[in-house]
């Protein structure tokens, strides 16, 4: 029997899954440091997850939810070069998983 999936599972990371992966990205840029303004890892996060889920094309990735989805996708990129996203998704790949 398909576990039931809430639109809010889909559109966000639940907190206990986040405590588990978060440290696998690194410290997130300071408020204060010049350039752009820094979008929290979490928030790329799920926009990335968001197109895993629900197969939509990059581009079609709701803004107003996430952020443009040039830095989702320029992020997701930089996380699979580094491997930060093959490490081990045991503990955490379960809560998304539809089974």
């Amino acid at each position: 029997m398909a576990a039931a999936t809430s639109s809010e599972t889909i559109r966000h990371t639940p907190e206990d899954v986040w405590s588990l992966i978060a440290p696998r990205f690194g410290p997130e840029q300071p408020p204060g440091t010049p350039g752009r303004p820094a979008v929290p890892y979490r928030r790329i996060f799920d926009g990335i997850l968001y197109v895993l889920r629900t197969g939509c094309q990059w581009s079609a990735l709701p803004r107003a939810a996430y952020t443009p989805q040039s830095t989702v996708w320029g992020r997701c990129k930089q996380w699979v070069e580094a491997g930060v996203l093959q490490r081990n998704p045991a503990p955490w790949q379960a809560s998304f998983q539809d089974s």
